[in-house]
């Protein structure tokens, strides 16, 4: 009942009959589920090849031909040609058997079997038998460095919050401060969605999201343009989104996001990558 649910819901996601909401739940699953998002990507291609005119068009054609064509009579059409096989393969069957019963069996000389000779055992390795490498044998797992995953007090003191003002600061629904996410294959699925505060200055200035290692003075790694998508006239909000699956390492990341012409800072946040 629930895989009904789940394809139900894909359907309508596709056919646009969900609200905003819902339509807002499948795209944020989809962005940290690979499995439903190819889910939806297999819905998505089967919608395309049934509605294709052409296609379908095709496919009527070929079932009017089929149904309005003569079936041919198969066995009038082989059956002289079968007929002549069988009369070969007798024909074939009774001369062999008359040269194999008619010729006179020779003499065949008794040989000598020679046992064969049993090789000499190798020597058993012992302990003191030195063992050499081979790039069979399993190498160990490069384990995650601890210190990858210290603190950065210079960005500690500011996160959850705005450094300067009010004006324009910004609240994250996800990712929660502190979360840890999951490593697929050396690349992480990152889902930032929130609201920051609705000015002129923020429809003019568009939004950057920058993403810190926890090392001193580090430059970005990752600098990325978040989708300012609507207003709300009642709270003066906007809300933006942005998803992206990058190669990263395990470790305790900072991220800001600010104004992007004049880098007015509005909030400051950390995630960790394969803690757990």
């Amino acid at each position: 009942m629930e895989n009904f649910d789940i394809q139900e819901r894909i359907e309508q996601y596709l056919s646009g009959a969900l609200s905003k909401v819902e339509k807002e739940a499948v795209e944020a699953q989809m962005a940290t589920d690979p499995a439903f998002r190819a889910e939806v990507e297999l819905h998505r291609q089967l919608q395309a090849e049934f509605e294709d005119p052409k296609k379908l068009q095709l496919r009527d054609l070929m079932r009017e031909i089929t149904q309005t064509a003569p079936k041919p009579n198969l066995f009038e059409r082989f059956k002289w040609p079968l007929v002549v096989l069988l009369i070969l393969l007798f024909g074939w069957a009774g001369w062999t058997w008359f040269t194999l019963t008619s010729e006179p069996v020779p003499n065949t000389p008794k040989q000598e079997i020679i046992p064969p000779q049993t090789p000499a055992s190798e020597p058993v390795a012992t302990q003191d038998t030195p063992t050499i490498a081979t790039e069979q044998q399993e190498r160990p797992i490069a384990m995650a460095n601890p210190a990858d995953f210290a603190i950065n007090r210079a960005f500690e003191d500011h996160v959850g919050g705005n450094l300067r003002a009010t004006n324009g600061a910004a609240e994250l629904a996800t990712p929660r401060i502190g979360a840890d996410l999951k490593l697929y294959n050396g690349k992480v699925t990152l889902f930032f969605k929130g609201t920051v505060g609705a000015s002129s200055d923020t429809q003019r200035f568009p939004l950057l999201l920058k993403i810190y290692t926890n090392q001193p003075n580090a430059e970005p790694v990752f600098t990325l343009n978040p989708n300012i998508s609507s207003e709300s006239r009642a709270t003066s909000q906007w809300a933006f989104v942005l998803s992206a699956k990058l190669s990263m390492k395990p470790g305790l990341y900072y991220f800001t996001i600010e104004r992007q012409e004049d880098g007015y800072l509005v909030y400051t946040g950390k995630f960790t990558v394969g803690a757990k």
